[in-house]
């Protein structure tokens, strides 16, 4: 056959689909198979990332505020430690924050040997 929206031509357009169609009836094995191995695939993503989420915990952002509660230091001496570099930070806008292990892992550096 040769008209222009003949399965059987060159698929174009919108005859894409239904060659594709017309492709899986000639081997239905193979929409079978690939099903099984998408499944597999996917079976394993939600496996690696449910794993992922078990290693790697949510990190703990404190404020200025809730930093003062851990620190002994006054609110202008942390904002000059920032300033400078001293103290791990992060600046969101004009936000500063501040992640807890950074700072628990901060101060154990920054400890005084005897």
């Amino acid at each position: 056959m040769t008209g222009e929206n003949d399965i059987d031509d060159q698929p174009t357009g919108w005859n894409i689909h239904a060659a594709t169609l017309k492709g899986l009836k000639r081997f239905p094995n193979v929409g079978t198979q690939a099903k099984k191995e998408r499944d597999e695939f996917e079976r394993e993503k939600s496996m690696n990332s449910l794993a992922t989420v078990d290693i790697l915990p949510k990190p703990k952002w404190l404020t200025i505020e809730q930093l003062l509660q851990i620190l002994p230091l006054k609110k202008s001496r942390i904002y000059y430690m920032t300033h400078i570099g001293a103290i791990p930070h992060h600046k969101i806008g004009q936000t500063l924050l501040f992640r807890e292990d950074e700072i628990l892992q901060w101060m154990e550096g920054n400890k005084v040997k005897p």
